[in-house]
């Protein structure tokens, strides 16, 4: 299952606050759409209508794909430099929903690649590659 969330954001270059829909966690498999929206730079883009400023909402979000067995920890693209916590966060995220729920969620995980990426662009490559 996706989860987004609507929030109150403000824009990087005026301020002026808007709302807008965020990803919590991405179900590529669930929410076909969401990924077709990666793929085409729509995902997470917001055109400020006060000062017309372009720019992706950048949120830390899981981008799961079980059929493709791939976890993928979005992170923004400042924390690149923190990458061994970023690593750290992931992992524990995969080990709770994925080793600690038990038989089943551990069967579904099995096999997955764990990947942290930084920016929606890197994810965008990640997922064309």
């Amino acid at each position: 299952m996706s989860i987004l969330m609507t929030e109150t954001l403000s824009c990087p270059n005026c301020l002026s606050e808007f709302q807008m829909e965020v990803a919590h966690s991405l179900n590529a498999e669930r929410s076909p759409h969401l990924r077709d929206a990666i793929l085409e730079d729509r995902f997470q883009r917001h055109n400020c209508a006060l000062c017309l400023c372009t720019f992706h909402v950048e949120r830390p979000f899981v981008y799961i794909d079980f059929p493709a067995k791939t976890w993928i920890g979005v992170f923004g693209r400042g924390d690149a430099e923190d990458w061994p916590q970023a690593e750290a966060v992931l992992r524990s995220a995969f080990r709770r929903a994925c080793i600690e729920a038990g038989p089943l969620a551990r069967q579904i995980g099995e096999g997955t690649r764990l990947r942290a990426v930084f920016g929606i662009d890197a994810l965008r490559e990640k997922l064309v590659i």
